[in-house]
């Protein structure tokens, strides 16, 4: 089971609430019984249960061990009754779910769908890397909302061990011995590691890290649906530009049926096709144009007639004599594209109108305020005819509608970040990407059955790349005090490798060179030069 498939699990189990009600007479608690009836909630229906019992394990003959049960549970144990429901089976007598379990459950149709859908999510689970010997008797020797409401306890818990009482009404185990059939009871962690297998464990922990990942993702979509421009800070390798391109994706194809945007972006990236790909801005020069997004990126001579509006020259067919002609650059085409789209739309409703995004990868190092001109008004102003020093057609202005987003990167161990003024900061929101070990760990956690446990060890070990170099930017006898260690510790991507051999090229060729250029630029000081000579040596391959 992938992470993909375990948030699927978790999102499926999370919209079932279950609510458990007591009608126990004085006569069935007299004879040891408890009997509830259980109301599922499920996408706002509700679904109640037929009379489910319980009997009380000291008064039954089918336990090896009552006294040891009650007393790890500290506290009377209800296991289902088999004289009320004749289904419980070993593990070689599997009983029918269907006509044996379930009729037990409800004669409800709706219900019994989703009864069925349950058991089947339940079986996923249960089943995760396991013998038949254990989730056989898991499955049919339980009421069915009493594994539902440990799943969920599980889930609440992102991952962690929960407290033994959520075990006490399961029956893991049937134990043969001459010819007698007993249920057995649990030692401790027992029920546990029976029903959550180390594999899902992981899985499930990973899972609410993606899940943490897409919450903190989606606050950046609604970040620049808001402002309408952000700008993607943080120091090398925290992955702003593959993260500014996902960003651009979910706004572009995030109503495309039957898509997968991040493998879209990971095709892209790869230079191979894909519906993002497609996508790419493009224009002839002359108003006509296609697709939804581009990137480009700033350097110090990029200049305003670069990206807004400048004198192309060109040589004359005829005269072959240079001409000069004013034209539209990137910023300028696009917002035209956007504002004619606009136009073109029946409805003033946003989402039926086309959306275009820009990315300015390194937005910090060309003189940004310059670059931008009169456009520090019109991207805080909208919908704004404002006027530009360049004339097309017979007409000097330009307008930024709001269909069109502009998404900057920022590195910000670049001594160049000064020359983002005060008035271009106010126009953006910024967004920090910063290193994150457990991005390393969940990498090599996903990809355990693939990658050497000993290249995780080689990275966030004790003695690992990832440790090793983190300790230099957290030691004020390491990093210069003109320098916050978020801003230039060396990002999490440059840690992530397939194998031991691109993990050696990777150390050798980039992570040594820019604590090198850090020591150059004074950002590391002290005994720095001296221990990353030392992990030079001790990482040479």
């Amino acid at each position: 089971m992938d992470i993909k498939e375990t948030i699927e699990l978790i999102e499926f189990f999370n919209k079932i609430s279950v609510d458990i009600k007591d009608v126990t007479n004085p006569q069935e608690l007299h004879d040891g019984q408890k009997v509830v009836e259980a109301t599922y909630t499920y996408e706002n229906k509700n679904y109640t249960t037929k009379k489910l019992y319980y009997k009380n394990i000291s008064q039954t003959d089918d336990v090896k061990n009552p006294e040891e049960i009650e007393e790890y549970f500290g506290s009377p144990v209800f296991w289902l009754d088999i004289e009320k429901h004749k289904w419980p089976k070993d593990s070689e007598e599997n009983p029918s779910m269907e006509k044996d379990v379930f009729p037990d459950i409800t004669d409800d149709a709706d219900f019994l769908m989703l009864i069925k859908e349950i058991y089947e999510k339940i079986l996923s689970i249960s089943q995760e890397g396991r013998s038949p010997r254990y989730y056989v008797n898991l499955d049919n020797n339980n009421h069915l909302h009493d594994i539902l409401l440990l799943i969920k306890e599980y889930i609440n818990s992102k991952g962690n061990p929960i407290d033994k009482d959520w075990f006490s009404k399961l029956v893991f185990k049937w134990d043969k011995k001459n010819d007698i059939l007993k249920r057995v009871s649990l030692h401790p962690n027992f029920g546990y590691r029976t029903f959550i297998s180390p594999n899902l464990e992981t899985n499930i922990k990973n899972a609410f890290k993606e899940i943490d990942k897409m919450k903190e993702f989606q606050n950046y979509l609604k970040l620049l649906e808001t402002r309408k421009q952000i700008i993607l800070q943080g120091p090398p390798g925290t992955s702003k530009t593959y993260q500014a391109k996902r960003i651009a994706a979910h706004i572009i194809l995030k109503d495309t049926p039957n898509i997968d945007i991040n493998e879209e972006v990971d095709k892209e990236e790869k230079n191979e096709a894909s519906a993002f790909a497609d996508l790419k801005f493009k224009s002839d020069g002359n108003g006509k144009y296609e697709g939804q997004w581009s990137i480009i990126q700033f350097h110090p001579s990029y200049n305003y007639e670069d990206f807004v509006r400048g004198i192309q020259i060109s040589t004359g067919e005829q005269s072959k004599q240079p001409e000069y002609n004013t034209v539209n650059r990137i910023f300028a085409e696009m917002a035209d594209a956007a504002q004619k789209e606009k136009e073109r739309a029946k409805s003033a409703n946003d989402d039926n109108v086309k959306k275009f995004v820009l990315i300015i990868d390194e937005i910090n190092r060309a003189n940004v305020a310059a670059v931008l001109g009169e456009l520090i008004y019109g991207l805080e102003y909208r919908g704004a005819s404002i006027e530009i020093p360049y004339k097309i057609g017979d007409t000097k202005s330009l307008i930024v509608p709001d269909n069109l987003y502009v998404i900057g990167t920022m590195n910000t161990a670049d001594r160049s970040i000064g020359h983002i003024d005060y008035a271009v900061r106010r126009r953006f929101a910024f967004v920090s990407l910063l290193p994150e070990k457990k991005i390393i760990e969940a990498y090599y956690e996903q990809r355990q059955n693939t990658i050497p446990n000993d290249v995780k060890e080689k990275v966030v070990g004790q003695d690992g790349i990832w440790t090793l170099v983190d300790d230099l930017f957290k030691k004020s006898e390491t990093l210069s005090r003109d320098f916050d260690a978020e801003d230039v510790q060396i990002g999490h991507t440059y840690f992530l490798a397939p194998n031991e051999e691109e993990l050696n090229i990777k150390i050798k060729y980039q992570i040594i060179p820019i604590l090198k250029e850090y020591i150059k630029d004074g950002i590391l000081i002290g005994e720095s030069k001296k221990q990353v000579q030392e992990l030079e040596n001790k990482f040479k391959t």
